[in-house]
């Protein structure tokens, strides 16, 4: 929890900064560099949520956070590669891609104000998902 909430106040602030140099280097003035500054705060806060539950099923299944945070890259990398490389040859294997919340990154910044409700249910419910996955591992363990 100590951690979680260092990198939350480290992240508001760099947030901070960056909207206030922002409000005297960009041309559309002070209101849209806030408006924006949230914006962007509010995103990657929402797009950091299902890897934090992820990180609890990961650590709930191997018990040890030095091995979940290793076991957590590999997967997150080895699912990657091999998504990307079966969708080159398999057009119906675009889907294996999404089994991570990655893919609702690019929906999620275009910054086009269209559709945000989408993306940010997505990430919602990945982290439901794992969260109750790794809840469920967690509870049924003897301590």
């Amino acid at each position: 929890p100590k951690a979680s909430a260092d990198i939350t106040v480290f992240h508001l602030v760099l947030v901070a900064a960056a909207t206030l140099m922002s409000t005297f280097t960009d041309p559309r003035g002070a209101a849209a560099s806030i408006a924006f500054g949230t914006q962007v705060a509010i995103f990657v806060t929402l797009y950091a949520l299902p890897y934090v539950a992820l990180m609890a099923l990961v650590g709930a299944l191997t018990g040890s956070a030095p091995i979940a945070v290793l076991t957590a890259i590999s997967a997150y990398a080895i699912i990657g590669i091999f998504a990307n490389l079966l969708s080159m040859s398999f057009s119906e294997a675009e889907w294996l891609g999404y089994l991570m919340p990655a893919p609702l990154k690019n929906q999620l910044l275009t910054g086009d104000g269209g559709d945000l409700g989408t993306p940010a249910a997505g990430l919602l419910a990945y982290t439901a998902v794992y969260f109750a996955a790794g809840w469920w591992i967690f509870s049924r363990r003897d301590i």
